[in-house]
């Protein structure tokens, strides 16, 4: 097994379209079928059966599902340590007390940029959807979630004034910012793609006043920058490339799109076992494994990626 780590899109519908957006590797269009609560309940059991400890549920957007509270309470009760939420945090002002209560430990906020028209160029986003996603942070605060990040995907240095407002708003929160790198899908003009290292050099423009190397249970190292503005930035240094989790990654045509691979396993919303975001495996049918819970066959499934 390669990671402790089972991620679970629960959708693929959004209420936002950007179009840098991965899709979790998923097929675009919404699928006929798509596996519903006690589907992915009983999934998740056969995961920690098997030695996964940690999940991450994604979408599409999962705070659409009206049953992520019941979902994400079966998963925690079947003995997951740890449950994180990948939202863009429109909806949150309405459901975080609900997902607090279920059990969800961790949130992970998505943002563009806090300028609206910028937010609605890239985003599609609708007007007031900025206020609603800052009053969504501060209510999930107030709920009592107390480990959020905000994750900022830069696809251009000259967004620096985005990125300062983003680093403001965490920072008067105490949230700490994740800087990612823009992944190679539907490339715009004026879209760059950066290594880990043009990441860093952007950051000592804002000015470090401490760094400190980070390792997570899967052996990822992030560097915790210190600003001199009070702010906290994260980094990830290790990409699932230089990994190699699968034997496959060394033959692999898509290798340099796996910045976000980190978490080499997801299942979809319509019941497949994606094993690599850039699609450079092929997806494993589960669908129907999952629906006649047949435990054999959707445990042969796993395995089947982790051999890859």
């Amino acid at each position: 097994m390669h990671t402790q780590y089972f991620r679970i899109s629960l959708t693929d519908k959004c209420n936002l379209r950007c179009y840098f957006c991965h899709k979790e590797g998923q097929e675009t269009g919404v699928p006929a079928t798509l596996l519903d609560a006690n589907d992915f309940i009983w999934a998740s059991e056969v995961a920690i059966n098997l030695g996964f400890k940690k999940f991450k549920l994604t979408g599409g957007e999962p705070t659409l599902r009206d049953d992520l509270p019941l979902i994400i309470k079966g998963i925690k009760e079947i003995g997951a340590e740890d449950i994180s939420l990948i939202t863009n945090g429109l909806r949150l002002q309405a459901c975080s007390q609900a997902l607090f209560d279920a059990g969800l430990d961790r949130l992970n906020v998505s943002i563009y940029s806090f300028r609206e028209d910028v937010f609605k160029k890239y985003c599609n986003g609708r007007e007031n959807d900025i206020d609603r996603l800052r009053d969504g942070i501060d209510e999930a605060i107030k709920c009592g979630f107390n480990n959020i990040k905000i994750n900022f995907i830069l696809n251009n240095f000259d967004r620096s004034d985005e990125f300062e407002d983003v680093l403001s708003f965490a920072r008067d929160r105490c949230i700490r910012v994740l800087l990612l790198p823009r992944l190679p899908y539907n490339m715009r003009p004026g879209d760059h793609v950066y290594s880990f290292d043009d990441l860093y050099g952007f950051m000592k423009g804002f000015g470090i006043k401490k760094e400190e190397f980070i390792t997570d249970s899967e052996e990822f190292s992030q560097k915790l920058l210190h600003l001199d503005n009070g702010a906290e930035v994260l980094l990830r240094f290790n990409t699932a490339s230089s990994k190699n989790i699968f034997k496959a990654c060394s033959k692999c045509s898509h290798k340099d799109e796996c910045l976000e691979g980190i978490f080499p396993l997801r299942l979809s919303a319509s019941g497949n076992l994606i094993p690599c975001l850039s699609r450079g495996t092929d997806e494993v049918m589960t669908y129907d494994s999952i629906k006649s819970r047949d435990k054999k066959q959707f445990i042969k499934a796993i395995k089947s990626v982790s051999m890859l």
